[in-house]
């Protein structure tokens, strides 16, 4: 069995190979071509524990993860776990993966899949709510795919926001970094707003003028009740993506607003159709556009795959003998 940490992971990898191995998992999504139980998560004194296994395409893994949000007072991360990949026909485990990076890395790419089909190409001012490991990516796979030149960041903690920034400088010593201190500020400034935050209340304000042609992309909201989005955004919001069909259940930002008639379901419509060419989007910057990911063991387990195979092309890793 390989182990790969996290620099065997970056070293293996690139953010190209990421976005790539997410369109793929939209591709096996989109046509049927996967097995994946419903998520099993378990909370108890603020303490969740997720389960994710998933069979596609000859590959089998389950992500194994641990959210403690308390953890920011302990200046440990609030995600952690593992990724362990299996021989398809065997079931013998043939890998185990960081599962802080591995979902670090896959949400960054399913987040710049709203990047890539729905903002402007000439993009260049980009905003961030919420200074948590999920941020860190978006940023990087955001200006990946586009030329972002600044990028505003914001969160409720402002005593680390500086050290943030510093860290964000290091991955991307060429875009400026400007701290504001409210989430107004923030989409006033850009044109390309990302919220990854675990709120359970809206980090939006209720000011429709606010977010007139620009778009949005929220990463944090995986429960019916939370919610990062508030009732202004989507009402102003022509157009809703999701990465998949049940984001509509299981994120507060969508379920909330189409329970309370705010929304239609017809303004929900699939990234992979814009991936893969059935449907257009003109995204020339006049609309409001938002974009809901919540994620699937699918996107692990395809994304672990790949991250295995180019370590293994690379001869990356330490090979465990259980």
């Amino acid at each position: 069995m390989r182990y790969l940490n996290h620099e065997a992971i970056l070293s293996a990898i690139t953010y190209d190979d990421i976005i790539d191995a997410v369109e793929e998992a939209l591709l096996y999504y989109k046509d049927g071509n996967y097995n994946m139980p419903d998520r099993f998560h378990y909370t108890h004194d603020n303490k969740t524990l997720l389960y994710m296994p998933c069979f596609s395409s000859g590959i089998l893994g389950t992500k194994i993860l641990t959210v403690f949000p308390d953890n920011i007072t302990r200046n440990h991360p609030a995600i952690d776990g593992i990724m362990l990949l299996n021989d398809y026909n065997t079931g013998a485990p043939k890998a185990m993966i960081d599962g802080k990076l591995l979902t670090a890395l896959r949400t960054g790419a399913v987040g710049s899949m709203g990047v890539k089909y729905i903002s402007p190409e000439h993009t260049s001012t980009l905003g961030l709510i919420g200074a948590g490991a999920q941020g860190i990516y978006q940023v990087i796979f955001a200006c990946h795919c586009r030329p972002i030149k600044t990028v505003y960041v914001t969160t409720r903690n402002k005593e680390k926001l500086h050290t943030y920034i510093n860290r964000l400088k290091v991955e991307l010593p060429h875009v400026d970094f400007i701290a504001v201190d409210t989430a107004e500020e923030v989409v006033q400034n850009a044109e390309l707003i990302i919220t990854a935050t675990s709120s359970m209340t809206p980090v939006l304000p209720e000011n429709k003028a606010l977010y007139e042609n620009k778009t949005f992309i929220a990463i944090g909201s995986y429960q019916p009740t939370m919610r990062e989005l508030p009732n202004a955004l989507m009402e102003v919001a022509e157009n809703i993506y999701v990465d998949i069909e049940y984001a509509k259940e299981e994120s507060g930002d969508l379920f909330i607003p189409l329970e309370e008639n705010l929304i239609s379901e017809d303004k929900i419509h699939p990234i992979a159709s814009l991936i893969h060419g059935e449907d257009s989007y003109n995204n020339n910057g006049n609309g409001t556009t938002v974009y809901k990911s919540v994620g699937m063991a699918l996107f692990d387990v395809i994304v672990g795959d790949r991250i295995l195979k180019c370590a293994e092309a690379k001869s990356i890793g330490q090979n465990i003998v259980l």
